[in-house]
């Protein structure tokens, strides 16, 4: 297992780490990427991760491109790849049309970030929200399971209370329950955990509970051709 934290979650050792803790999986091997913090949209509407050493006002400079972590993902040997956000605009951005105009920002207490409007009219609906009904059998072009806090065009909530996004807190919350208790010894922890349709759903429900529906999670991709495990 390999943790990046505070002024060590540079741009450049994000990349760095990401290749060279991969390099080396096996193909029976499982890789879970977990990412948390800010998370921001170009005007492209490409996503791009905020490391310590983010630049706000050019976030193609120093911010970690989507398309960076799916590639170091697409490389490994390992067929069961795991991706976690819990970041804002970290889910599909199909809903968001493009833009060259300047976007304002709006932050609220408790957001992880800030939500992007731009002066472009809003859809009638968000495509996002039928992506997965639609594609239910889709494979993946990048093979990456993906789950995201929240929609390209919102934002991420986090709970001071328990230290975590609630996107986070609600994985954990979901994942301790089927341990069969939230007391975790050495024979509990090396359960298998799949990460079935059913624990997706709990995660979902818990994350609008947490967030008083003001947060709806986004499975940006998803890969049914293997088994993934929660844990």
């Amino acid at each position: 297992m390999k943790k990046i934290t505070n002024n060590e979650a540079t741009k450049e050792n994000i990349e760095t780490e990401i290749a060279d803790f991969l390099k080396n999986t096996k193909e029976e091997d499982q890789v879970i990427i977990f990412i948390a913090g800010h998370g921001v949209l170009d005007k492209k509407n490409n996503y791009y991760y905020a490391p310590y050493n983010m630049d706000f006002n050019d976030v193609t400079k120093n911010g970690v491109a989507f398309k960076t972590i799916i590639d170091g993902l697409s490389i490994t040997k390992a067929t069961n790849k795991l991706l976690l956000m819990d970041t804002c605009h970290a889910g599909n951005t199909l809903d968001i049309e493009e833009t060259e105009e300047d976007k304002t920002t709006v932050s609220e207490e408790g957001q992880r970030g800030t939500i992007t409007k731009s002066n472009s009219k809003t859809p009638k609906f968000k495509v996002s929200d039928i992506v997965t009904s639609l594609f239910d059998d889709f494979l993946s072009k990048s093979g990456v399971t993906i789950l995201s806090a929240s929609s390209g065009s919102d934002v991420a909530y986090e709970n001071k209370e328990l230290s975590n996004g609630a996107f986070t807190s609600a994985y954990l919350k979901v994942l301790k329950s089927k341990f069969d208790g939230y007391f975790l010894d050495a024979e509990k922890i090396k359960k298998t955990i799949p990460l079935t349709d059913d624990f997706i759903s709990e995660v979902l429900k818990e994350v609008m509970l947490l967030t008083n529906g003001k947060q709806t999670p986004d499975i940006r991709e998803i890969n049914k051709n293997v088994i993934i495990k929660a844990w």
